[in-house]
């Protein structure tokens, strides 16, 4: 129960499962962009995808490491297919999004 958590676990749990991907990603996202390729892996867990009654603190760090996660996805998604949009109008060719990454 969080409320029966002892004092700074939910701190603990979100540095461990959420602050540490993302001041990773941070690190390695402009390299990434710039050779146009690179894949970013984090792990959820099934706390994630449904509240337990003992989840705690770990559940609510892992939903907010999925969100963290899609907020990513989109992010680079928007710029891939912003990109597309522009060399479809400057080939007048129909381009379409295939992953996270171009190669």
């Amino acid at each position: 129960e969080l409320w029966n958590e002892a004092e700074g676990q939910l701190e603990a749990q979100l540095a461990v499962n959420l602050l540490s991907a993302y001041h990773l990603t941070r690190t390695v996202i402009s390299g990434m962009i710039q050779r146009g390729s690179g894949h970013i892996f984090n792990i959820c867990s099934i706390a994630s995808l449904a509240a337990y009654p003992s989840g705690g603190s770990y559940s609510v760090s892992k939903f907010a490491l999925d969100g963290f996660t899609k907020n990513m996805e989109s992010q680079q998604m928007q710029e891939i297919i912003d990109e597309e949009q522009q060399e479809k109008e400057k080939n007048n060719s129909h381009i379409g999004v295939c992953g996270l990454f171009k190669k």
